[in-house]
């Protein structure tokens, strides 16, 4: 073994001659250099016993076999190391190093990564230069951008787009088109108002609401909540041009701009009766570069209604935008409505907060959540609409979540995840109750898109008895460790990811994470996002690229003034 050394010397890269004790040993930083010697004594790669790069002294030497390097061995050469593989992986509870980190890796081999140590980034603070807040959404374009829409029931508002790493808040501002002797006419920091008949003039109004979708490029879907004068309480629905930071509204071929569901008499006669009105918009939108689509819903109850407890219809209506030429080249963008314009009920609610509206591509549908009047979070599957003079498909039946924590639902928040050839599953989080604060819950929906009654659910789960204001986000991987078992099942490729649920809590924000293959929660607690101090209006959880997630808690006004704050939750390998 002394002659074989001592020959393979000049065929170890990197490596040179050190006198140990009468033997030339080769110095070395890797088991790799040691190869050489491995082949000359004929020492499978199998072997308990194998040349290695010796951490004390950093030589050549016969050492109990670890491939990874991390100073344990495998369990089958007498050691406690769970993946010699890899040497974040160390899973002996004995070493300093079996504890997990942030390092997307699963440090203890326990079968879930980076449990309770999951934050990566500080939030930020970006003040914004508006008065107290009222209303805060947020939606996200393919690219990976999220825009932030807010509204304080005043002439002004504010868009900003986050991506993760800065906040541009901007004023924003509507724009009205209307049609004079013919032709369309717009002006700047307008509303279009019915005056009489069919008649439509340029008015004013202010946005006591906002909802904005992706509507491809630089252009979004826009729903607007009126707050003042004889369309009090009515929906506008209009596009949001980024490039110029407006609301269009557009009542050229479409009084959608006026206000949903307002005869041609003007503001009286709404169909919902009386009083008219809606509340808590929310907005979805399928990736489509032709015709642009996308899904509203609201409650049909008056904006003054805090709205707990009170019953109201959950309305939905499809909105697509059309682009056409008038006579003399004119090009105008308008927002069309299904079923005539006129919205359609998916049923009754005594929620607080806004109706979970979410799309699903992969399924070519829309799936509407809400707390049920009678219980339960009901799931509405709405499959994708042609166009805009088609009439929504509302004949599936709906599936209902039901078990602990679904007597009285108080706001729901829901998020894609994976989807199958019969569906696709849901990560839904709720909370329980009219108070100010309670019982937080997530279960995760397997949806059977064709019979929504058919759908499954998990056992719901708890994650925290005082919590508000709960968001989730898809996280698509590193969530569970690949061929670890859990609960009988062992974790693919396909069913290692997960969803994240946030929430504001005792001043802060705080998350877990929970499985998508069982729908369990996988953190012992609860891992602090940030301050959320203050009066806390809205929040919102972003997918965002690598399969970490961008969340942004947003509105928090205190004595600094109003503000958003962003982050990122996920824990990245290191590169």
């Amino acid at each position: 073994m002394k002659r074989a050394a001592l020959g393979f010397l000049a065929a170890l890269p990197g490596c040179f001659a050190l006198d140990l004790g009468g033997f030339d040993l080769p110095r070395c930083t890797s088991n790799a250099q040691c190869e050489a010697l491995n082949s000359a004594e004929r020492i499978a790669a199998s072997a308990c016993v194998r040349y290695q790069c010796a951490p004390q002294g950093r030589v050549c030497a016969l050492l109990p076999r670890d491939d990874d390097g991390d100073g344990d061995p495998a369990p089958q050469c007498g050691g406690r190391d769970c993946d010699d593989r890899d040497a974040r992986r160390v899973g002996n509870p004995s070493s300093p190093r079996a504890r997990e980190l942030c390092d997307g890796a699963d440090n203890d081999c326990d079968g879930v990564i980076d449990e309770d140590a999951f934050r990566r980034a500080e939030p930020q603070r970006v003040l914004l230069g508006f008065a107290t807040p009222g209303t805060f959404t947020a939606a996200r374009r393919a690219d990976g951008a999220t825009a932030l829409f807010t509204a304080s029931g005043t002439p002004m508002a504010s868009v900003a787009f986050f991506d993760g790493r800065s906040l541009a808040p901007a004023p924003l501002v509507y724009s009205a088109q209307v049609l004079v002797d013919g032709s369309p006419v717009d002006r700047p920091n307008a509303c279009p108002v019915s005056v009489a008949g069919d008649r439509v003039d340029f008015g004013s109004c202010a946005f006591d609401d906002v909802a904005g979708a992706p509507a491809g490029g630089s252009r979004w879907f826009a729903l607007a909540l009126n707050p003042s004068g004889c369309a009090a309480g009515q929906v506008r629905a209009g596009w949001f041009d980024e490039a110029a930071r407006q609301v269009v509204l557009s009542s050229v071929r479409s009084r959608l701009a006026v206000g949903v569901d307002l005869t041609p008499a003007g503001c009286t006669g709404a169909s919902r009766g009386s009083p008219p009105g809606a509340s808590r918009l929310a907005l979805a939108a399928l990736p489509d570069p032709m015709t642009p689509r996308a899904l509203a819903a609201w409650m049909a109850r008056e904006r003054t209604v805090d709205g707990c407890g009170a019953p109201a219809a959950v309305e939905t209506l499809g909105l697509a935008l059309v682009s056409e030429f008038l006579a003399g080249g004119r090009r105008v963008d308008d927002v069309r409505g299904t079923d005539g314009g006129r919205p359609r009920s998916l049923g009754n609610t005594v929620q607080r907060g806004r109706p979970a509206v979410l799309a699903v591509p992969e399924a070519r549908a829309y799936a509407v959540l809400f707390g049920a009047e009678s219980g339960g979070v009901r799931v509405r599957v709405v499959p994708a609409f042609a166009d805009a003079s088609a009439m929504l498909d509302l004949g599936r039946t709906p599936f209902t979540l039901s078990g602990e924590g679904t007597g009285s639902v108080a706001e729901v928040s829901a998020s894609p995840g994976a989807t199958r050839p019969d569906g696709f599953d849901l990560g839904v989080a709720w909370r329980d109750g009219c108070a100010p604060a309670g019982a937080l819950y997530f279960s995760r929906v397997r949806v059977d898109a064709a019979a929504p009654e058919r759908s499954m659910a998990t056992p719901p789960v708890r994650v925290t008895m005082d919590g508000r204001l709960p968001v989730v986000a898809w996280l698509p991987s590193g969530v569970l460790s690949v061929g670890s078992a859990r609960g009988g099942a062992t974790v693919t490729d396909a069913t290692d990811g997960g969803w994240a649920v946030a929430w504001v809590e005792g001043g802060r924000a705080l998350a877990r994470r929970a499985s998508e293959l069982d729908g369990a929660l996988v953190d012992s607690a609860p891992v602090v996002l940030g301050d959320a101090r203050g009066d806390t209006r809205g929040a919102t959880l972003q997918p965002a690229p690598e399969g970490a997630a961008a969340w942004v808690l947003g509105l928090v006004h205190d004595a600094e003034g109003s503000a958003l704050l962003g982050s990122e939750l996920g824990c990245r390998p290191a590169r």
